[in-house]
């Protein structure tokens, strides 16, 4: 580079669906992922147990000696947060829990940028580390070593930028028969078949965009399943319905309504949020044999939106009151207190969830168990906590309560075996992701809402919890009452009766699946089956990923958007895309623009499953083209989601770097939200030519707190653009600079005449205790220089 339904009869469909509600068994409504000394973050001492819980299944080292190098420098900088089976706890509580499966990582594009690592999430958290202590004050791993870092680069930069991302050493097996004229003549033969009434009760749910986006076969294999657990987790009927396989692709599978329990309405309420851009055209006789203009839906998108609130409570019927959730479940007096006998408790002084004291409550209703979680505002510390909540629930009627309840969560079987969530405030009304009164979390933890902020901790079975009633009445320290010690007898059972409970309603839930010929182990990903499929939506969308859905193979996808020349705006994301990633509500838009040849120059407008909220990303970069001749020039747009202080650097073929933005030309770096910036601007007194064959990666930092990065030093009157030299040197002095920064403190520490005596077990670093400011934006793309 050179620098020159809520209705009536909605509702009464929907309790008469579920006038018999429970299954064979409960599920538990745990509270907390317990760590590897046993207890929480919370502190409650919880049971490390995972009996009944699917195994670990690491992934194994790769072979080729790139990929391995990179599997360990992630095993021992990421796993212990990022793999299931390296976690303290039976499921982590994150979106991203595969690390060590390396070529499903290298297919995640908010994750991997194949070929661009310095545009790629997973590389730059692990140079840029936010060590410290999070929002809970639970501290972060140690920075990752410098060799560790380079590993991890070096496998991306080699890994292959083939449809769908694949990593180096594998291949993208095409997938022929499984576009859309295929399906739509699949769907047509299937109705023929079954005859007219069978159609129009019949439903199709497709995961052939997965496939075309190389999905392995074990994969493919996964979301069948998950579709299936989806649908089942949404149906009052006694038996689990089957989806059938249309055709000899199994990428295509029809389900009965009257299967699920549902009407027309049901399957009428659920399309009506789906997106106009995934809505396959169909032909005219598969409408008007169904009886719906929408008779295909994707099954990643099915279990993203429908495991969201509002629409997971609207589709399940979930009754707007407590109380009436109680006749739902085919007891009046299900929710009743105070408590039967029978019920068992479980107190915790504090939940991981919320934060607040927490009483878990199993109930008996028709001889099934319903666990119902109560959180609780006030009532002190330790002890004093678990005697207000003993004191909060006495057997006898009228008891005063000393706490204050600000929220109620349960966790119900459905008639099928397959578990139910459900969540009402303190005045015993319906929410869907409302925050918790007296707490800074919120019911949508991790973003999520409904039954996903549920699953990731819970999944489809059940964590273990320790009563820490039972101990502190049978201690020294209890001080209380007669009536109290009685009412902890009788409702708190001691430690292996509960391990009873757990162990039994730990094993109906596997019963349930297998019963429905779903694997209880399935982890797809490392996470809970309906939440990986969901997150395969949720995730940014690349070109593989859109020409997919779009249904076109990735040349003829690119194709396109190289002829696009629709609104100006448009035209940006099809830039955008060709040269990395958009959100999903931006790629909506996109392929309305496409398919329809028009589109407005506003704003994208957000089209995202229910209850989730579409934020733009914190920078995006992009050129005015993907390919150029060498000579050319050409400019570079940034945009910033939040005000932060830019600085734009050039990388050249040959691994040089240099400083764009800002410039002695303009010094000023600070990029508004929501501007778009052109380096250089259209009256600049500079241009930008580009010289070396080759690929070049322009690289992005926007601070929201400092104007130059750490290691950039600008001198405009030597240098009107400032050269750092070897981009990869560059990071490594960086990192190397950070390093030491960080063990400043303890290193003065230890040193005599400094704040401790020689020989003296160093403080903690201040940066390792303190929570970490926001952290710059960073974004990267590449351009091919013929």
């Amino acid at each position: 580079m050179r620098s020159t339904l809520r209705s009536a009869g909605w509702r009464a469909a929907v309790l008469a669906a579920g006038s018999a509600v429970f299954g064979a068994a409960g599920l538990v409504l745990a509270d907390a992922v317990p760590k590897a000394d046993g207890t929480t973050a919370g502190g409650s001492q919880k049971s490390a147990t995972t009996a009944g819980l699917p195994a670990a299944r690491i992934p194994p080292q790769p072979k080729e000696l790139v990929a391995a190098k990179a599997y360990v420098a992630l095993d021992a900088a990421c796993a212990r947060c990022h793999q299931n089976g390296r976690t303290a706890g039976a499921f982590s509580q994150t979106a991203f829990n595969n690390v060590l499966d390396l070529d499903a990582v290298a297919r995640m594009p908010g994750l991997v940028r194949p070929g661009n690592p310095d545009g790629s999430l997973l590389f730059q958290r692990m140079f840029d580390h936010p060590s410290g202590a999070d929002a809970d004050g639970e501290q972060k791993g140690a920075r990752p070593a410098i060799a560790e870092i380079e590993a991890v680069r070096e496998w991306i930069e080699a890994t292959l930028a083939k449809p769908g991302g694949k990593a180096a050493g594998s291949a993208c097996v095409p997938r022929p028969g499984s576009g859309n004229p295929e399906l739509a003549t699949a769907m047509r033969r299937w109705l023929d078949q079954i005859g007219r009434a069978a159609a129009r009760d019949t439903r199709f749910i497709s995961v052939a965009h997965l496939q075309r986006n190389c999905g392995s076969d074990s994969e493919i294999a996964a979301w069948r399943q998950t579709a299936a657990l989806v649908l089942n987790g949404l149906s009052w009927s006694e038996k689990p319905a089957l989806l059938e396989a249309v055709g000899d692709s199994l990428v295509l599978f029809a389900v009965r309504l009257k299967d699920l329990g549902w009407t027309a309405a049901h399957w009428e309420k659920l399309v009506a949020t789906y997106p106009a851009a995934g809505r396959s055209a169909v032909s005219r006789a598969i409408s008007q044999a169904t009886g719906s203009s929408v008779p295909l839906l994707q099954a990643d998108w099915l279990a993203s939106a429908t495991q969201r609130a509002p629409l997971y409570d609207d589709l399940l019927g979930l009754t707007p009151t407590l109380t009436e959730l109680g006749s739902l479940l085919g007891s009046v007096e299900a929710l009743a207190t105070p408590a039967k006998e029978g019920t068992a408790r479980i107190a915790l002084t504090k939940s991981v969830e919320t934060g607040l004291p927490r009483l878990i409550e199993r109930r008996v209703v028709k001889g099934r168990p319903l666990w119902i979680a109560h959180d609780y505002a006030g009532g002190g510390e330790g002890p004093t906590t678990i005697g207000n909540l003993l004191e909060a629930h006495k057997a006898s009627s009228g008891a005063q309560n000393p706490l204050t309840r600000v929220g109620s969560r349960m966790l119900f079987m459905l008639p099928n075996g397959f578990p139910a969530f459900a969540a009402y405030d303190a005045d015993g009304k319906r929410v869907d992701a409302a925050a918790v009164a007296g707490s800074s979390r919120s019911f949508g933890a991790k973003g999520n809402s409904g039954a996903l902020a549920c699953r990731s901790c819970h999944g489809q079975s059940v964590l273990s919890a320790v009563d820490e009633a039972r101990a502190h009445v049978e201690s020294e320290a209890f001080s209380a009452d007669a009536a109290v010690r009685e009412a902890a007898a009788k409702f708190h059972p001691p430690a292996d009766a509960i391990a009873q409970l757990f162990s039994a309603d730990q094993e109906a839930a596997r019963t349930a699946l297998t019963r429905a010929g779903l694997d209880p182990d399935l982890l797809p990903h490392g996470l809970d089956p309906a939440l990986a499929l969901a997150r395969l939506y949720d995730m940014e969308v690349d070109l593989g990923r859109a020409a997919a859905e779009f249904g076109l193979d990735r040349t003829a996808f690119a194709e396109r958007l190289k002829s696009f020349d629709g609104a100006a705006a448009d035209q940006v994301l099809a830039l955008r895309l060709a040269q990395g990633t958009l959100l999903r509500s931006e790629a909506e838009r996109l392929y309305v623009a496409l398919r329809a040849g028009t589109g407005g120059d506003a704003a994208p407008t957000p089209v995202w499953p229910a209850g989730t909220a579409a934020t733009p990303m914190p920078l995006t970069l992009w050129t005015d083209n993907v390919r150029y001749k060498s000579g050319a020039m050409l400019a570079v747009y940034a945009a910033a989601a939040a005000d932060c202080y830019l600085t734009l650097i050039s990388i050249e073929p040959g691994g040089g770097a240099t400083v764009l933005y800002p410039n002695d030309f303009e010094q000023d770096n600070l990029l508004r939200a929501g501007r778009t910036l052109r380096v250089p601007p259209l009256d600049a007194e500079y241009q930008l030519r580009l010289r070396d064959k080759g690929t070049e990666t322009f690289t992005a930092i926007c601070d929201p707190h400092a104007k130059t990065p750490p290691g950039v030093e600008h001198d405009f009157e030597r240098q009107r653009f400032t050269v750092l030299g070897n981009w990869w040197n560059f990071l490594r002095r960086r990192a190397t600079l950070a390093a030491e920064r960080a063990s400043a403190p303890a290193a003065a520490a230890s040193r005599p005449n400094g704040r401790g005596k020689a020989g003296d077990v160093p403080p903690p670093a201040r940066a390792e205790v303190e929570p970490r400011k926001s952290p710059p934006a960073q974004a990267a793309v590449q351009i091919v220089i013929e």
